[in-house]
């Protein structure tokens, strides 16, 4: 690359006057604009290049559209030529630095090998706040995974990512299969028919019931990621497992959908299927690289 400059800057000189040079400079600069950023980061200076690159291409553009210029039609078409290579490879630049940055934190092998991040009721990034958990609760979270293990065991681009958060936002478990998302929670519950009234609350035999809510997070989730289909399912667990007598109701077009345990892993796949085995690995490094510390999404 600098030699690129250097050489520019020698023949520049060669024409004679510092208007040259600064020409061969602001050519070389243009060079640095275009790199992949992960190329032009290692160059010292890559700011000042970038910089001038830019006063470079504003230049040329006002020139180009510029009616009080001389430039033939040659001139003309030879510099729109020169800027829109300029646009066009930036552009593709841009997009292969982040395909390499994927390919260095999630290599395509081992995003299609490993499908499980965290553990059941802990969060996937420990900062040492989360609050304690009793051991039924403990319990009730790798009930939950055992439901979801068989899901991505049929799925083999499904991932499943245990206390997945945005910022302090946590959600005790994670569904990805192509652009599909299942936000999961779960409850532990005697035997009956569970609903979720007008408000989204729970209910049991028409009693309420305490359980945990999604709403905020499917909002969070769908608003980061808005290209998803981001859905929300509330797993009712007996209190003995294996135990049957729950049944659950949800509307069609209900953002959170009830399922008890025992058929739970049939119903997620079936959602979760229709995407095929397709894995979106940007989503999947925002979901542990960039969503847990609330840095904004690629």
């Amino acid at each position: 690359m600098y030699a690129v400059g250097v050489v520019l800057v020698f023949l520049g000189s060669n024409l004679g006057g510092g208007w040259s040079i600064a020409i061969a400079v602001g050519l070389a600069s243009t060079v640095v604009l275009a790199a992949p950023p992960h190329w032009s980061r290692r160059i010292p200076l890559h700011r000042l290049f970038k910089a001038y690159g830019v006063v470079v291409t504003l230049g040329g553009t006002w020139t180009l559209f510029s009616t009080n210029n001389t430039l033939s039609t040659l001139d003309r078409t030879v510099l729109a030529a020169l800027l829109a290579g300029l646009l066009g490879v930036s552009f593709l630049t841009r997009r292969w630095s982040k395909v390499h940055a994927l390919d260095t934190t999630i290599d395509p092998p081992a995003a299609y090998d490993f499908n499980l991040w965290g553990r059941p009721g802990e969060p996937l990034i420990d900062d040492g706040r989360a609050a304690w958990l009793a051991p039924d609760d403990v319990l009730r979270h790798r009930r939950t995974a055992t439901v979801l293990d068989a899901v991505v065991s049929m799925l083999p681009a499904a991932k499943l990512v245990h206390g997945a958060r945005i910022g302090d936002l946590a959600v005790s478990h994670l569904l990805l299969n192509g652009h599909r998302m299942a936000l999961v929670a779960s409850l532990i519950g005697p035997p009956g028919s569970y609903t979720l009234d007008a408000y989204g609350s729970l209910v049991c035999n028409g009693r309420p019931v305490a359980g945990p809510q999604l709403d905020t997070a499917l909002t969070a989730w769908r608003t980061r990621h808005p290209s998803l289909a981001v859905r929300g399912f509330l797993i009712v667990h007996p209190v003995v497992d294996g135990q049957s007598g729950i049944t659950t109701q949800s509307a069609p077009d209900a953002a959170v959908t009830l399922l008890p345990a025992q058929s739970a892993a049939g119903e997620l796949l079936v959602w979760l299927q229709a995407e095929g085995n397709v894995l979106d690995r940007r989503v999947l490094y925002d979901i542990l690289h960039l969503a847990p510390y609330g840095l904004g999404a690629r």
